[in-house]
């Protein structure tokens, strides 16, 4: 029963302390109304604008207004000459001097070309090659070419890069026995000379060789003779195959010399 006594006090206070809270902090209706509300209007300091900068609205970029200026004097515009005005003035210049005549000037004689460095200078005869050109690569493949070889009818040209199965493993045979014969002269080898001459060699259908050609020369004589010799020193070859029913096999090799050694291809 005291128990109950107590909770109702305890409430009732408790009540009595939220209304005394909340008469003083919260005015009446009445003094809400006598008391105005008064709200004051600030407006925002003026800027100081820039006269005769303007900004353009899609990108924000400060456009200047032109003022007017005065009006410049204007410099007289020179006249450009045109092209055949030119022309003219420089035949003019570049003709007869001034103060002189034309019927003054003395014409030009145009002589004939006279014969060229030939033999007693007459026309239609090819000037002789001098004594370093003899032995120019370029002029002697270019002598060869002109001096066809004669050959039989039944004579064939291949060389040692042929890939005619007819001629491949004679060919293969042919290039390993003179590699093994030739060899690079001590002195050349001792001199660092180097080169790479193109010889033309028949083999006869009995294997013996038959003429031998220089169609290109290395530059070098001890070169050019060594690889010639190698040709002599290999014979007798090999028979040509009855099925090749030929007299004989013209080849054009070409001997590479090289500070490292020599090859044939």
């Amino acid at each position: 029963m005291r128990l109950k006594i107590a909770v109702v006090l305890s409430f009732l206070f408790h009540l009595l302390l939220i209304f005394l809270v909340l008469r003083i902090t919260l005015p009446s209706p009445e003094e809400r109304e006598k008391s105005p509300f008064m709200a004051e209007l600030v407006s925002p300091p003026a800027l100081n604008k820039k006269p005769g900068v303007l900004r353009d609205k899609k990108r924000d970029i400060p456009v200047r207004r032109l003022e007017k200026s005065a009006p410049e004097a204007t410099l007289p515009v020179k006249k450009t000459p045109t092209r055949q005005e030119e022309t003219s003035t420089r035949k003019e210049t570049s003709g007869s001097p001034a103060g002189l005549d034309k019927g003054l000037l003395p014409e030009k004689s145009i002589r004939p070309p006279g014969p060229g460095p030939g033999v007693e200078g007459e026309p239609g005869i090819q000037r002789l090659p001098r004594g370093r050109e003899l032995f120019d690569p370029g002029i002697i493949g270019d002598i060869a070419r002109l001096k066809p070889a004669e050959k039989g009818k039944e004579e064939s040209e291949v060389t040692f890069s042929t890939k005619e199965l007819k001629y491949y493993s004679y060919m293969m045979k042919l290039k390993g026995r003179i590699e093994r014969i030739w060899r690079y002269p001590p002195e050349a080898v001792r001199r660092g000379l180097y080169g790479d001459p193109y010889i033309r060699f028949t083999i006869k259908k009995d294997g013996y060789l038959g003429s031998v050609e220089l169609v290109r020369t290395s530059g070098y004589r001890e070169l050019d003779e060594a690889a010639m010799q190698a040709l002599r020193d290999g014979e007798p070859y090999w028979p040509l195959p009855e099925n090749w029913d030929m007299d004989g096999i013209t080849i054009t090799g070409h001997f590479v010399y090289t500070l490292y050694g020599t090859y044939l291809r």
